[in-house]
Protein backbone atom coordinates (compact mmCIF):
# COMPACT_ATOMS: atom_id res chain seq x y z
CA UNK A 1 0.00 0.00 0.00
CA UNK A 2 1.22 3.50 -0.84
CA UNK A 3 -0.54 6.67 0.31
CA UNK A 4 0.09 10.34 -0.41
CA UNK A 5 -2.64 12.66 0.79
CA UNK A 6 -2.80 16.44 0.88
CA UNK A 7 0.70 16.98 -0.47
CA UNK A 8 0.95 19.32 -3.45
CA UNK A 9 3.22 17.06 -5.49
CA UNK A 10 1.54 17.93 -8.80
CA UNK A 11 1.90 16.00 -12.04
CA UNK A 12 5.71 16.07 -11.88
CA UNK A 13 5.86 14.60 -8.37
CA UNK A 14 3.22 12.06 -9.29
CA UNK A 15 5.36 11.05 -12.25
CA UNK A 16 8.41 10.50 -10.08
CA UNK A 17 6.56 8.46 -7.46
CA UNK A 18 4.48 6.38 -9.86
CA UNK A 19 7.49 5.62 -12.05
CA UNK A 20 9.43 4.42 -9.00
CA UNK A 21 6.53 2.12 -8.06
CA UNK A 22 5.82 0.94 -11.60
CA UNK A 23 5.85 -2.85 -11.97
CA UNK A 24 6.11 -3.47 -8.22
CA UNK A 25 3.76 -5.71 -6.29
CA UNK A 26 1.67 -2.79 -5.00
CA UNK A 27 -1.99 -3.61 -4.29
CA UNK A 28 -3.21 -0.17 -3.21
CA UNK A 29 -2.26 3.32 -4.42
CA UNK A 30 -3.75 6.48 -2.97
CA UNK A 31 -2.99 9.91 -4.44
CA UNK A 32 -5.55 12.11 -2.70
CA UNK A 33 -5.69 15.90 -3.04
CA UNK A 34 -2.18 16.16 -4.47
CA UNK A 35 -2.69 18.87 -7.14
CA UNK A 36 -2.28 16.30 -9.92
CA UNK A 37 -3.81 17.48 -13.18
CA UNK A 38 -2.24 15.08 -15.68
CA UNK A 39 -1.77 11.36 -15.11
CA UNK A 40 -1.35 10.32 -18.74
CA UNK A 41 2.39 10.80 -19.40
CA UNK A 42 3.30 8.68 -16.38
CA UNK A 43 0.65 5.96 -16.49
CA UNK A 44 1.05 5.47 -20.24
CA UNK A 45 4.31 3.65 -19.49
CA UNK A 46 3.46 1.99 -16.17
CA UNK A 47 1.90 -1.34 -15.39
CA UNK A 48 0.67 -2.40 -11.98
CA UNK A 49 -0.16 -6.10 -12.35
CA UNK A 50 -1.18 -6.59 -8.70
CA UNK A 51 -3.04 -3.30 -8.18
CA UNK A 52 -6.49 -3.81 -6.65
CA UNK A 53 -7.37 -0.31 -5.48
CA UNK A 54 -6.41 3.11 -6.78
CA UNK A 55 -7.75 6.43 -5.58
CA UNK A 56 -7.18 9.78 -7.27
CA UNK A 57 -9.73 11.66 -5.14
CA UNK A 58 -9.46 15.44 -5.30
CA UNK A 59 -7.08 15.67 -8.25
CA UNK A 60 -8.22 17.50 -11.36
CA UNK A 61 -7.55 14.78 -13.92
CA UNK A 62 -10.73 15.74 -15.83
CA UNK A 63 -12.34 13.98 -18.75
CA UNK A 64 -9.03 13.46 -20.52
CA UNK A 65 -7.71 11.53 -17.50
CA UNK A 66 -10.95 9.55 -17.19
CA UNK A 67 -10.81 8.62 -20.86
CA UNK A 68 -7.21 7.46 -20.47
CA UNK A 69 -8.14 5.37 -17.43
CA UNK A 70 -10.97 3.76 -19.41
CA UNK A 71 -9.02 3.22 -22.63
CA UNK A 72 -5.58 2.23 -21.32
CA UNK A 73 -5.05 2.15 -17.56
CA UNK A 74 -7.71 -0.42 -16.69
CA UNK A 75 -6.11 -2.88 -19.12
CA UNK A 76 -2.71 -2.43 -17.46
CA UNK A 77 -4.22 -3.31 -14.06
CA UNK A 78 -5.93 -6.66 -14.64
CA UNK A 79 -6.81 -7.16 -10.95
CA UNK A 80 -8.21 -3.69 -10.24
CA UNK A 81 -11.37 -3.98 -8.13
CA UNK A 82 -11.88 -0.44 -6.76
CA UNK A 83 -11.37 2.88 -8.52
CA UNK A 84 -11.81 6.18 -6.70
CA UNK A 85 -12.31 9.18 -8.97
CA UNK A 86 -14.42 11.43 -6.76
CA UNK A 87 -13.91 15.19 -7.05
CA UNK A 88 -11.68 14.79 -10.12
CA UNK A 89 -13.45 17.28 -12.43
CA UNK A 90 -15.01 14.51 -14.52
CA UNK A 91 -18.09 15.33 -16.57
CA UNK A 92 -20.41 13.35 -18.85
CA UNK A 93 -17.69 12.79 -21.46
CA UNK A 94 -15.38 11.04 -18.97
CA UNK A 95 -18.24 9.13 -17.38
CA UNK A 96 -19.35 7.79 -20.76
CA UNK A 97 -15.83 6.52 -21.50
CA UNK A 98 -15.66 4.73 -18.17
CA UNK A 99 -19.15 3.29 -18.60
CA UNK A 100 -18.25 1.94 -22.04
CA UNK A 101 -15.18 0.14 -20.65
CA UNK A 102 -17.16 -1.32 -17.76
CA UNK A 103 -19.32 -3.20 -20.25
CA UNK A 104 -16.38 -5.56 -20.86
CA UNK A 105 -14.46 -5.21 -17.57
CA UNK A 106 -15.10 -8.11 -15.20
CA UNK A 107 -12.82 -7.21 -12.28
CA UNK A 108 -13.89 -3.71 -11.25
CA UNK A 109 -16.40 -4.00 -8.41
CA UNK A 110 -16.54 -0.44 -7.02
CA UNK A 111 -16.31 2.92 -8.73
CA UNK A 112 -16.51 6.25 -6.93
CA UNK A 113 -17.41 9.34 -8.98
CA UNK A 114 -18.89 11.52 -6.23
CA UNK A 115 -18.52 15.31 -6.32
CA UNK A 116 -18.21 15.21 -10.11
CA UNK A 117 -19.82 17.23 -12.90
CA UNK A 118 -21.87 14.33 -14.21
CA UNK A 119 -25.44 15.01 -15.32
CA UNK A 120 -28.34 12.59 -15.76
CA UNK A 121 -27.05 11.87 -19.27
CA UNK A 122 -23.67 10.73 -17.95
CA UNK A 123 -25.27 8.65 -15.20
CA UNK A 124 -27.57 7.00 -17.76
CA UNK A 125 -24.55 5.74 -19.70
CA UNK A 126 -23.84 3.31 -16.85
CA UNK A 127 -27.26 1.72 -17.29
CA UNK A 128 -26.61 0.71 -20.88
Amino acid sequence: EFLIKGNKIGAEGFGLVATALCGRQIEELYFQVCAINDIIPTLMHCKFPELRYVRFYGNQIGDKGAEFIADKFLQSCPKLERLGLGNCDISDRGAKSIAKELASNTTLKRLWLHDSNISDEGVASFAK
